[in-house]
């Protein structure tokens, strides 16, 4: 992925981000967190929203090829560094981590 393909998808988080702190003026948002990792090897770090008790986070990707789609092998293989079993780990870790850090 070239450098032109990341500022592409920081621009996306940058996006979201700003609709969320809008949000958070037009109505109660708990806290914010943006790129900032949780713990150890946690993929979702790059929005955390925390409202009412919920917690929203999000992991935002960007790639500049049109013509490749998502496949099986990109969760399942070390074609990529984003395997649906790393990905399963790191929600059910999330869940320990929001409870015995009271989050």
């Amino acid at each position: 992925m070239s450098l032109n393909a990341a500022y592409k998808g920081y621009m996306y988080q940058d996006i979201v981000t700003a609709y969320f702190f809008a949000e958070g003026l037009a109505r109660s948002i708990d806290k914010i967190v943006v790129d900032s990792k949780q713990y150890p090897g946690d993929y979702f770090d790059d929005l955390t929203v925390i409202k009412d008790g919920y917690i929203i986070r999000r992991q935002f990707k960007y790639s500049s090829s049109i013509e490749r789609s998502l496949e099986d092998k990109d969760l399942t293989t070390s074609r990529s560094s984003l395997r649906i079993d790393d990905i399963t780990h790191c929600y059910k870790y999330a869940k320990e981590f929001a409870h015995t850090n009271n989050q």
